[in-house]
């Protein structure tokens, strides 16, 4: 196999792996914040042994750090969908020249 058919492997492997993990790590923190939610909704005093958090925190705080967690990760994941796009790279580059001095800078990461 010709060298640069190698890189080209490698790199699609690569970037398939990061996008695995990338997936993964949102289903987790949708699977923690789901665990929060269910010991609050069952008053249960323990999860694997431990102080559950809202026991620890207070049921407001555990709530919103649950509800945090879920929109952060749909939050990163959707960013790093735009971030892929090319669509997005060019408003990126558009911005660090200068052509979007009219628009404020919040919308764009």
């Amino acid at each position: 196999m010709p060298l640069k058919a190698r890189k080209r492997l490698l790199r699609n492997q690569f970037d398939m792996y990061a996008n695995q993990k990338d997936w993964a790590s949102l289903v987790e923190m949708l699977h923690i914040s789901s665990l929060i939610h269910d010991d609050i909704l069952d008053s249960a005093p323990t999860r694997r042994g431990l102080e559950s958090t809202h026991y620890k925190y207070g049921v407001k705080n555990a709530c919103f750090g649950a509800d945090y967690m879920i929109g952060r990760g749909f939050y990163l994941r959707f960013i790093q969908v735009l971030r892929d796009n090319l669509v997005f790279k060019r408003l990126l580059l558009w911005r660090n020249l200068n052509c979007f001095r009219f628009m404020p800078r919040l919308w764009i990461i």
